[in-house]
């Protein structure tokens, strides 16, 4: 919302009468899609960022928007809105809710539903201070002096703002610096070994409130490794400090378990899913699947988590969905 606001104070505003609203509603309106939690982390995990993370789906969000705020503003005397100002608008308020949530560790299903291949940058937390501190300054400052200036008597201005520009330069700058660390970081994941082990696959992940710490998390054959590491400025980083999550056998409670309803959504969401097997008093399984991207910090970002309980003949009996499993 705060880079679409920007964007209306670069310049989109000339586009038409209301311009700036589309941009903002377009940027808006698919997060809605959050209000999904209240039905449970399933109903979460297949209605967030899916429709409203799609290229399609922004198209139809910006449409819709325009079309709204030109039939609300098209008779205003003596500009009435214009349908083609307003979807320019409304579209570069949908992409840039799209590039920001690409950005970040949570990710979205950007060729839905097309394909269900979920997309993620990992450049920046889902919920980055930063970002909106800056914005905040750079945003706000220029309204509050514009405010007292027009209670003073001043002329509105319609036309490009400074502060619009400047806010927008410098979110470019700080997510080219934010893919710069991030780059640094996986680079020193890629070339170290693990217990002896090689990774085959690595990933770094932002922390929410340093720009320099990472979590890095690492896929070896026999497990996956997670470790706190800092790039940048005096960078620290002790593979041999790395938590170890073994990966289980291949054990027939496991294959049942991954069988369970809703098990194949949630593999196809998790970056680097594992599994925890253990058995139960009445001779049965308990199977916990995570998400090792979030780490402790899981229950923070909402990330659906999934426990199967198996009987004594594998047979599925409860499948329980919940945010963030803490081990």
């Amino acid at each position: 919302m705060a880079v679409a606001a920007a964007m209306g104070r670069a310049g989109v505003r000339r586009f038409s009468r209301l311009a700036a609203t589309a941009a903002v509603l377009a940027a808006v309106v698919p997060s809605l899609d959050a209000l999904s939690v209240v039905a449970g982390p399933r109903a979460y995990l297949l209605c967030h960022r899916t429709f409203s993370g799609s290229i399609l789906g922004g198209v139809v969000v910006a449409a819709l928007v325009a079309s709204g705020l030109w039939w609300l503003g098209r008779k205003w005397e003596p500009e009435p809105a214009r349908f083609w100002g307003l979807l320019a608008a409304a579209i570069l308020g949908s992409a840039s809710h799209l590039l920001l949530d690409l950005g970040d560790n949570y990710g979205e299903q950007l060729l839905w539903p097309f394909r269900s291949k979920w997309y993620e940058g990992n450049l920046w937390p889902q919920l980055d201070p930063w970002l909106l501190l800056m914005l905040a300054l750079v945003l706000g400052v220029p309204w509050l002096l514009s405010v007292v200036g027009e209670e003073m008597g001043a002329p509105k201005r319609r036309g490009i703002s400074l502060s619009g520009v400047v806010a927008l330069v410098l979110v470019a700058g700080y997510c080219g610096w934010r893919a710069r660390l991030h780059g640094q970081a996986v680079a020193e994941l890629s070339t170290t070994t693990y217990h002896g082990a090689d990774p085959v696959a690595v990933e770094a992940f932002p922390e929410s409130i340093s720009p320099f710490d990472w979590r890095g998390v690492i896929d070896t054959t026999n497990s996956i490794d997670v470790v706190s590491m800092r790039v940048g400025f005096h960078p620290h980083f002790e593979p041999d400090m790395a938590l170890t999550h073994f990966k289980p056998e291949n054990t027939p409670a496991l294959k049942a378990a991954e069988k369970a309803p809703g098990l194949p959504a949630w593999r196809n969401f998790a970056r680097f899913p594992n599994a925890e097997v253990t058995r139960t008093d009445r001779g049965g399984h308990e199977v916990v699947f995570r998400d090792l991207r979030y780490g402790d910090l899981g229950g923070l970002w909402l990330d659906p988590t999934v426990t199967v309980d198996l009987d004594s003949r594998n047979q599925v009996t409860k499948v329980a969905w919940r945010f963030g499993v803490r081990r």
